[in-house]
């Protein structure tokens, strides 16, 4: 299967334009989603379930009906962030396999989710986001995870007005030293 750039971008941008998204970040956890998906540290996981999971940056498993998600507690929060984002898009995606291919759509799926493309391209117009560094910063991601996502080429959605609109007070702020991302503070 070849990977189809705006299939993830679209239904990330979808989840977020059903979210009451403040535009102050993503915080995975505390998304409304549509399918059913618990968080779960691989630890947690196996004292309940009496399975020994072979830990790795993150895996999904299926209950019943139910998506477990499997994260590490040690992981710095960025990284974790990422990380449960594409997991979310393994599952959102539908993905089946385990292939290349889908690797690269859930890599899209999360990069879109936690750092929307019509706000990051309405940023770098306006000359607020120089870098990826300054991405990194505004959306709350690691410097590497905001370099991928610095490179790629605009991306047009039907959710993009809902998202701009999200993020438009915290567009506005960032550029007159008012900013203060603090989504990830209790976590």
């Amino acid at each position: 299967m070849a990977v189809k750039a705006n299939r993830p971008v679209f239904a990330a941008l979808n989840l977020l334009s059903e979210n009451e998204c403040h535009g102050n970040g993503i915080w995975l956890k505390e998304l409304k989603l549509p399918e059913k998906v618990i968080f779960e540290t691989f630890s947690g996981y196996e004292s309940k379930s009496g399975t020994k999971i072979p830990r790795d940056e993150g895996c999904t498993v299926k209950y019943g009906g139910i998506n477990i998600i499997l994260y590490s507690p040690s992981w710095n929060v960025k990284r974790l962030n990422y990380t449960l984002a594409h997991e979310l898009g393994h599952i959102l995606l539908c993905h089946t396999k385990d292939g290349a291919a889908e690797e690269a759509e859930a890599n899209l799926f999360a990069s879109a989710l936690l750092m929307p493309p019509c706000v990051l391209d309405a940023m770098k117009e306006r000359g607020s986001l120089k870098n990826a560094r300054d991405a990194a910063r505004f959306f709350g991601v690691s410097v590497s995870c905001a370099m991928i996502a610095f490179a790629r080429k605009p991306v047009k959605t039907p959710y993009d007005e809902k998202v701009l609109s999200a993020y438009k007070n915290r567009m506005d702020s960032f550029g007159r030293g008012a900013f203060n991302l603090d989504i990830f503070k209790d976590v």
